[in-house]
């Protein structure tokens, strides 16, 4: 471990001066547009890929307002909210809730799945881009689900958490305990290694390292073994940490505080422009934070002031819009939108400020390498009967897994299973080409296998399914593959339903399928059960030629049931 000279440049006094004179102060009544819920604002909100911004009030509603601050729905959530909340890759809503409550919502606000912790103190949830959700309590209650609510795996640490935790570039969770040290754990659950720190984290983020902010003040830089590198000083308890597009790390201090420290452990400056908590918001070009007084202030990345100004009441959350606007929320349950001018960063496609998506790759993808579980018994007795035993064999092996991904018998071996589960499913027409053709794989294990990925529910099983989709001319599959990617709550862009359209016209002209039709109706179905009203509209147009081509009455009905719910204009 190698300690750093601690250099602080005090500039406050200075800044005060400029700002009398040359700074330009934001008018607090210029604001873009305002919205009054029914409580103060709970945390900073998070925003969709399409810039709707979400967040929890004291009233335990959660909110959705478009980019132009108009309310697009309001969801009773039944409890106090703890300002926990993030958006996963296909738009499902997660927020943490008082006594260990976890509710995840559909875009058009409706539950789609609860869990309940052990403990209380639910810490912001850590998002996989695969839509694996981690949530941890401070009890040392950590657990990871599907985005549709499976629980994949669940450990209880041997001491209180005391940060939320966060995801490095390739998956390892890092997870910061009471004692003062940190536990790796890897994306299964298992545990790589924990390592004394000798610090309390309050605050963890990831960059190209693990970066460490103590309630003793110091900024403590980690390499991704674990291993500290070096130290850095910056007066007072941290409160939060980002990472710099240099490398560098700002931090903000319970006394009020902001510092800079460079890529090599050296505080380069140090300002006091609040005299109370900051409250940071996002941007690659500038540091924003909003002070627990009443004061927004603007500093470039060398510690400069660019802009102050004074709100009519105290803060609670600043965060930034995905069109740059700066979004603060107050005591008095007024949320105000501003803009300066400035050019925000690229906003992650999910809520989560623990992590650097431009430097580090965010998240993770949430698969565990092969390399961790390829010679495990199980694993390695699965594949044999697989690969090379009969078909009976093959149908036994896929339906004990399959078994096992209904019942939610997971832990430890969720990725060996979807590994497994998606060979079978797509090795007829995606799998190795040898001397003696393609892999000859039953056709129940196939169906298994297919229902299997459906189940397990991991998002990155999509693509695979829609390939799939393009080569499986059996009806039968074609049918299998839409429940799972329906039961995946899958993304309908504009090309899949082309394609589904596409097939169904092909299913008209060569005889009408009944199974086909009917699966597309149930899928649609399904994925708007996790998209709401925000589904793409050419599906209507797959709907419609269902209803008026010469399948079934049944059918055609069922057709026309779906296509009204989808259509449905009953958002509160």
């Amino acid at each position: 471990m190698v300690a750093f000279p601690v250099r602080t440049t005090v500039i406050s006094a200075l800044l005060a001066l400029i700002s009398v004179f040359q700074i330009t102060a934001l008018d607090t009544n210029a604001w873009e547009w305002r919205f009054v819920a029914g409580g103060a604002t709970v945390g900073a909100g998070a925003f969709s890929p399409e810039g709707r911004y979400y967040f929890p009030a004291e009233d335990r509603y959660l909110y959705a307002l478009d980019p132009n601050g108009v309310m697009i729905w309001r969801t009773d959530l039944g409890r106090r909210a703890t300002g926990g909340i993030a958006v996963l890759p296909d738009g499902t809503i997660i927020v943490t809730l008082a006594r260990g409550r976890v509710v995840a919502l559909n875009m058009d606000g409706l539950p789609i799945w609860e869990a309940d912790l052990e403990g209380d103190n639910v810490f912001a949830p850590v998002v996989y881009r695969n839509g694996i959700v981690v949530l941890a309590d401070r009890s040392g209650q950590v657990g990871a689900w599907t985005h549709h609510g499976r629980l994949v795996w669940q450990v209880g640490l041997d001491e209180p958490i005391t940060a939320a935790p966060i995801s490095t570039s390739d998956g390892t969770l890092v997870i910061a305990t009471s004692d003062g040290s940190i536990e790796l754990l890897r994306p299964d659950g298992a545990l790589v290694q924990r390592r004394y720190i000798g610090e309390v984290a309050t605050t963890l983020v990831s960059g190209d390292r693990i970066y460490l902010g103590s309630s003793a003040g110091r900024v403590i830089a980690i390499d991704l073994d674990g291993e500290p590198i070096w130290r850095a000083d910056v007066g007072s308890a941290v409160q939060s940490l980002r990472v710099l597009a240099s490398g560098d790390v700002l931090a903000t201090t319970d006394d009020g505080s902001l510092a800079r420290v460079t890529e090599s452990g050296v505080v380069a400056w140090r300002v006091a422009p609040g005299t109370a908590q900051m409250l940071p918001a996002e941007s690659s070009v500038e540091l924003i934070a909003a002070s627990t007084d009443g004061v927004v202030t603007s500093l470039d990345l060398s510690g400069n002031l660019i802009w102050q100004m004074r709100l009519p009441d105290q803060p609670t959350a600043v965060t930034r819009g995905t069109t740059g606007q700066l979004i603060v929320s107050t005591q008095t349950w007024v949320t105000y939108a501003y803009s300066d001018g400035t050019s925000p960063d690229v906003t992650p496609a999910w809520g989560t400020s623990r992590a650097n998506p431009s430097r580090s790759g965010g998240t993770g993808s949430g698969r565990q390498p092969a390399a961790s579980y390829n010679s495990s018994a199980p694993y390695l007795a699965s594949w044999g009967l697989i690969r090379s035993g009969s078909q009976s064999q093959q149908t036994v092996t896929m339906r004990r897994l399959w078994d096992r991904a209904w019942s939610g018998r997971l832990q430890g071996d969720y990725h060996w299973i979807l590994e497994i589960a998606e060979y079978v499913a797509g090795a007829p027409y995606l799998g190795p080409i040898s001397q003696s053709g393609t892999p000859s794989i039953a056709r129940r294990a196939r169906t298994d296998a297919i229902r299997t990925v459906g189940l397990i529910g991991d998002l990155y099983s999509v693509e695979l399914l829609v390939t799939l989709m393009e080569y499986e001319p059996d009806p039968v599959f074609q049918a299998e593959i839409l429940g799972a990617l329906g039961r995946l709550g899958a993304v309908i862009d504009a090309e899949f339903a082309r394609r589904l359209r596409a097939q169904i016209a092909r299913d008209v002209a060569t005889g009408p399928d009944d199974r086909l039709a009917a699966s597309v109706v149930e899928f649609v179905l399904d994925v708007d059960e996790f998209r709401g009203g925000y589904m793409n509209p050419e599906i209507a147009d797959v709907l419609l030629l269902i209803a008026s081509s010469n399948y079934s009455r049944a059918v055609r009905t069922d057709a026309l049931d779906a296509l009204r719910a989808i259509a449905r204009a009953d958002a509160p």
